[in-house]
């Protein structure tokens, strides 16, 4: 099955990543953070930042992770294909 533009395209404007936010190293407390409908040809880096941490701090089932700080050095952006 080939993938046309058009479809790449939709792809783009519909994107969903997963955050993976660790909460303590030595305990390996963790949980994926799932952000969809992304359009990537629009939104900077600094503006999904902005959305995941506010996703922690307001969405149900977070409130463990909502005293975490998380700033610019703990905030690191792994891609795989």
């Amino acid at each position: 099955m080939y993938s046309t533009p058009s479809d790449q395209n939709d792809s783009l404007k519909t994107a969903t990543i997963t955050v993976r936010v660790i909460k303590s190293f030595p305990y390996r407390t963790c949980k994926n953070l799932v952000v969809r409908g992304l359009d990537l040809t629009a939104i900077t880096i600094g503006e999904f930042k902005a959305r995941a941490v506010n996703d922690v701090k307001t969405l149900p089932g977070w409130k463990p992770y909502q005293n975490v700080e998380l700033g610019n050095d703990e905030f690191s952006l792994f891609l795989s294909h």
